[in-house]
């Protein structure tokens, strides 16, 4: 890690434990091991649907940062059950790709977390968790997220849409499948239009 990097944790390593978020904590003794590598303890807000929850997030920090994102995830058995976070940890939060700025920092993605999770009014996982979990790299950040146009400033999410590609891909394969299977069938009985089609089924 570089002087530049070394020097930038270190100024929002100071930042996080002298003046944190609500319910946001650093847990020292893993920034003490690596600098490039934090465990933040994150405790549901009051009135929320996570209140009193106890949550832990992992966050990595590559050779390029703050140019680039750092990889976040949740960690340990309790991973919060929400449109966006996946059972694997996994978050679909824009901040942490396509909207990520050297101007944001670790407090920032932290109040950022905090806020979707208090807005959340259902729990429930992503429409795509079965199939995401099975096929996603460890690496969030490797994943091509579709972001729903409903995300608010802070990159939180106000509409329960925030997919993977993996699932439109899925959706795509069965689509081409069923045609296929459409048209041989066509094929087989020599249906001559859509019409003949609709009058064999009925």
């Amino acid at each position: 890690m570089s002087y530049v990097i070394q020097k930038r944790l270190q100024k929002e390593l100071q930042a996080m434990t002298k003046d944190p978020p609500p319910g946001v904590q650093v847990d020292q003794e893993s920034c003490s091991r690596s600098l490039s590598e934090w465990v933040v303890d994150l405790e549901g807000a009051q009135g929320t649907l996570y209140e009193g929850e106890k949550f832990q997030l992992q966050f990595k920090f590559g050779s390029k940062y703050p140019f680039d994102s750092p990889q976040v995830v949740f960690l340990g058995p309790n991973i919060p059950v929400h449109p966006h976070v996946y059972s694997n940890g996994h978050i679909c939060l824009s901040i942490l790709t396509e909207d990520w700025s050297p101007a944001l920092s670790v407090q920032s993605v932290c109040l950022s977390i905090v806020s979707m999770l208090s807005s959340c009014t259902e729990k429930k996982r992503p429409p795509d968790n079965a199939i995401y979990v099975k096929t996603c790299s460890n690496n969030p950040k490797k994943t091509r997220w579709w972001y729903h146009e409903g995300a608010g400033r802070d990159g939180a999410l106000r509409n329960p849409r925030c997919l993977s590609q993996n699932l439109r891909q899925h959706v795509n394969l069965t689509l081409g499948i069923l045609l296929k299977g459409i048209t041989e069938f066509v094929n087989t009985q020599h249906c001559a239009s859509p019409k003949d089609l609709l009058h064999y089924s009925m």
